[in-house]
Formats: C-alpha cells, structure tokens, sequence
C-alpha cells in the first residue's frame, strides 16, 4: 500500500479499535513510480486520480511482458488532468490491459467534476440555512470541495 494508505488504514483501526495495539511489521507501503522488485518480476506503482486518496495503477513487467492493472480511476477529480498525460508518458505499448470500468455504462450521463460539484454546493450554501453532506471519509477530493464551499460562504 501506499503510505499514505498506511496512514489512514492506521487513523481508521485506532479510531475503531482505540485500545487494540496493531503490528504493523508485515505492512509493505511503496512510493509512486518508484519500482518494486520481486524475484523476477518487477511492479511499478503510480498515483492515480480517485475517490480514494492515494488510489494506485501498477504496471507489472516480467519475461519481456508488460501488463497495466489501472485499478479504478477516474478523470473528473482534482488530479484527473493527470491519468492521460501519465498513461502516455510512462506505458506507450502493454501486452495486456487491465481495466475496471466503473462508469462505462453511463453514457447517457455526465460525469460532474469535483469543481463543478464545489461550485454547486457553493450554490446550495448560499440558498438553503443548513446542508447535511454523506459521503466516504477516504474521499479526501470530496471533504475538500465541501470545505472550499463551506469557507466561501459567508
């Protein structure tokens, strides 16, 4: 995991399991588009834009084989402009693609970008006295955009 995933996985069991100590010798966090070497394979991590903070692609090369797992990404977030010059720059040609494909069937639909949601709620703040916001607490892009809101409204 990343270390950043480290963090927050270890803020969420002490605030769940407050009194249980947790071992963290077995954890194993990497840092993006630095490699990781197993045996003969070796994993290159890099950031990708998500709902989850600190959200990973891998890129997994061995045998003279390259194959990209995208995880689930996403190019409406704050750090969405990113995953295309990304793909570009560091994987040009894959001998297989892994994808997972969220919003694939959402043609017919928008995609709302975190900015066109913070100006929403901007909106909404200044038209109605109080707001009740769900959402993950991982989903660091979406407490910002409340927050941002939040602060413009006086």
């Amino acid at each position: 995991m990343g270390e950043a995933t480290k963090e927050i996985y270890l803020a969420y069991q002490r605030r769940i399991n407050g009194h249980i100590k947790i071992d963290t010798a077995w954890f194993r966090s990497f840092e993006s588009a630095k490699t990781i070497q197993i045996n003969d394979i070796t994993v290159t991590p890099f950031t990708v834009d998500h709902s989850t903070y600190d959200a990973h692609m891998f890129l997994v090369e061995a045998n003279g084989r390259r194959i990209l797992h995208t995880g689930d990404f996403r190019t409406h977030g704050f750090r969405g402009k990113g995953v295309l010059p990304t793909l570009r720059k560091y994987f040009g040609q894959v001998d297989v693609l892994i994808i997972q494909g969220t919003n694939l069937y959402k043609d017919d639909e928008e995609i709302i970008t975190e900015h066109q949601l913070q100006r929403k709620a901007m909106g909404m703040l200044k038209q109605y006295k109080y707001i009740f916001v769900i959402c993950p607490s991982t989903n660091i892009d979406r407490i910002a955009s409340f927050n941002a809101a939040t602060s413009s409204v006086k």
